[in-house]
């Protein structure tokens, strides 16, 4: 049976590489995007299969997330203004890492419990870690810090055959 994998923000970074590493292990990837035209292209190169989705859009949830094996919520947003001026972004930057994250799991967890099987990633940063200062632009640590409490609650509640986890890349 071939694993399905979604790699959300998968057109391009560390998504890209994930997808293509998840692809070349043999598993049906779908990268998840809001530009479809670099997703296309991005899709064909690596021959995984272009799930627009933009995140930041509440109704944008792929329901083909109702069926995967592996899921890496890997979106992310960065706007380089402070915490406190409107040019932050805090609800959309909260939207892309948290609220679509969460959405996700709860849309792909009944597949994984029925399966006996499921892999969760959350694509985090060191700047979401209260241990280093919650440091980074606008509400993105904070964002990044309320991903990795989210994981050890999904953790928490989802049974061991599904694993869940952050990373924190670099």
């Amino acid at each position: 049976m071939t694993r399905r994998a979604l790699v959300t923000g998968g057109n391009r970074g560390i998504g890209r590489a994930i997808a293509e590493g998840l692809v070349a292990r043999g598993l049906e990837v779908m990268i998840g995007c809001r530009d479809a035209e670099s997703g296309v292209a991005v899709a064909e190169e690596i021959g995984a299969e272009l799930i627009f989705c933009d995140l930041s859009e509440p109704a944008c949830l792929p329901p083909e997330a109702a069926n995967l094996d592996v899921l890496v919520n890997n979106a992310g947003v960065l706007f380089d203004a402070p915490l406190l001026s409107r040019k932050a972004r805090f609800d959309e930057t909260l939207q892309v890492m948290v609220h679509a994250p969460y959405a996700l799991i709860r849309l792909a967890a009944p597949w994984m419990r029925q399966q006996g099987y499921g892999r969760i990633v959350n694509l985090s940063s060191g700047w979401g870690s209260f241990d280093e200062g919650l440091e980074g632009p606008g509400a993105y640590g904070i964002a990044k810090a309320a991903l990795n409490a989210l994981t050890v609650a999904a953790a928490r509640e989802l049974p061991d055959n599904v694993k869940v986890n952050a990373m924190c890349p670099g």
